[in-house]
C-alpha cells in the first residue's frame, strides 16, 4: 500500500509539472504573454470593463484598438455569399479569416468610401443562423493593426462588402493573397506582409 501511495504521489507530481509546462507554452493573442489565452486575459477583461464604463485604456486618453480573434468562415458558391461566425459583436475589430471569400464589414464608420453594390456584387449574405442579410454597399476600409514589437501598421482593404446586419468584420485571406500579400498563421497569431 505504501508503494502504491508513493507511486500515486509521483504521478500527481509529474502531472502537475507537465500541466505547468503545457501552460507556459500557451500564448495570449491579446497581450502576447504566456500562460493563458485571450479568453482568460486579465488585461483584456480590464480593457473591456474600462471601455464599457467609458474609461480610457491609457494615459493619453486614447483608446487602443484591441486585438481579438474569433472563428468565422465565408464561402461563395455562385452569386450568394455565406458567412458562418462565432462572435460577441466584433463590429470594431477585424477578424482575419482564411475561409472568407470576401472582405466584409458591419460598421459603416469603417468605410472611407462606400458605393452602391455593383452588378457583380452578391446581394445577400447567409449568416450562421440561416438568416439572409442584405449587402448594402461595397467600398474601401482603412484600419490599424500592430506588429510583434507593437509598431502600428495601416491596412487598406478594397472591395469590402457592407453588411450592416452582420455582427463582425472579416478580412479575407484569399483576397489579400490575390492582391499580392503573404499571410502567415502561427501560434502567436497572423502576420500579413506585402509580396
Amino acid at each position: 500500500i505504501n508503494e502504491a501511495l508513493k507511486q500515486q504521489s509521483t504521478d500527481v507530481e509529474e502531472s502537475v509539472v507537465l500541466k505547468a509546462y503545457a501552460k507556459k507554452k500557451i500564448i495570449c493573442h491579446h497581450c502576447s504573454k504566456p500562460g493563458h489565452t485571450w479568453r482568460k486575459c486579465e488585461l483584456l477583461q480590464r480593457e473591456e470593463y474600462q471601455q464599457r464604463s467609458g474609461e480610457f485604456n491609457d494615459r493619453s486618453g486614447v483608446n487602443k484598438p484591441q486585438k481579438r480573434f474569433a472563428k468565422a468562415r465565408v464561402v461563395q458558391p455562385g452569386s450568394e455569399t455565406f458567412a458562418f461566425g462565432a462572435s460577441d459583436k466584433l463590429v470594431k475589430q477585424w477578424v482575419v479569416d482564411s475561409g472568407a471569400s470576401a472582405h466584409m464589414s458591419a460598421n459603416s464608420e469603417s468605410f472611407e468610401v462606400i458605393d452602391k453594390p455593383r452588378a457583380s456584387t452578391p446581394r445577400t449574405v447567409t449568416v450562421a443562423n440561416g438568416k439572409r442579410v442584405s449587402v448594402k454597399g461595397i467600398g474601401q476600409c482603412r484600419f490599424s493593426c500592430y506588429g510583434p514589437e507593437g509598431q502600428e501598421n495601416e491596412i487598406v482593404l478594397t472591395d469590402v462588402l457592407f453588411v450592416p446586419d452582420f455582427d463582425m468584420n472579416l478580412v479575407s485571406v484569399s483576397q489579400l493573397v490575390q492582391k499580392g500579400a503573404e499571410v502567415l498563421f502561427d501560434e502567436k497569431g497572423c502576420t500579413i506582409t506585402r509580396g
